[in-house]
């Protein structure tokens, strides 16, 4: 499988574009994993309807899979973090597929930025870093999520990026009498170079 890549120049044109002092877009760098789980820890707390997981199934495993990934560096496997000056305040992390016949594929997930720093765009600038890091390998085609129905905001943001819906999981989360359906979404390559930008200059995220 081909190392995932990053572009410095949309990194730059991100950061340089945020009317938030202090604000930057990277990839969480080994030794950062526990900010990873403190902000994911929260997200489930904060957001029990809007994750699959919840923060009593998660806070019992010594190491989550991204927590893993961030410190082994591992190819095709990442999560965007937004930080204000040192803190934390936003994440979305990355998975490409691995099996032979789905490598052109990957998935995003765990998409959440601090309620404090919403309404200020924190989120697109995460998908938008995560989008030209992940199609910065040239061989991938393709990337998909899932989001719930009720998401309004999420659905808005998502498809001015060019996802679009492909399938609804009905019944997808159950908590109680509480049921909520899940829209799948993908986005191709090509769709979204050619309504947002050129494709990255190729670049490592690990350098």
């Amino acid at each position: 499988m081909a190392e995932t890549v990053e572009s410095s120049a949309s990194l730059a044109a991100i950061n340089a574009s945020s009317c938030i002092p202090g604000l930057t877009y990277r990839t969480l760098r080994p030794g950062e994993s526990g900010l990873y789980r403190a902000l994911r820890f929260e997200s489930l707390k904060r957001d029990p309807d809007g994750f699959g997981s919840t923060y009593e199934e998660e806070s019992r495993v010594p190491t989550l899979k991204f927590e893993a990934a961030i410190e082994a560096r591992t190819a095709g496997r990442f999560v965007i973090g937004a930080f204000v000056g040192e803190r934390l305040v936003g994440l979305a992390g990355f998975a490409r597929q691995s099996r032979s016949k789905t490598t052109h594929r990957g998935d995003i997930s765990q998409v959440y930025v601090d309620p404090a720093q919403r309404g200020r765009s924190i989120a697109q600038g995460l998908l938008r870093m995560l989008l030209d890091t992940a199609f910065g390998s040239p061989d991938l085609e393709q990337v998909e999520l899932g989001v719930v129905t009720t998401n309004t905001a999420a659905l808005r943001l998502y498809r001015k990026l060019g996802f679009r819906e492909f399938g609804l999981l009905e019944n997808y989360l159950k908590s109680g009498d509480l049921r909520r359906h899940m829209f799948l979404m993908q986005l191709t390559r090509d769709r979204y170079f050619g309504l947002n930008r050129p494709p990255p200059t190729p670049r490592n995220p690990h350098a």
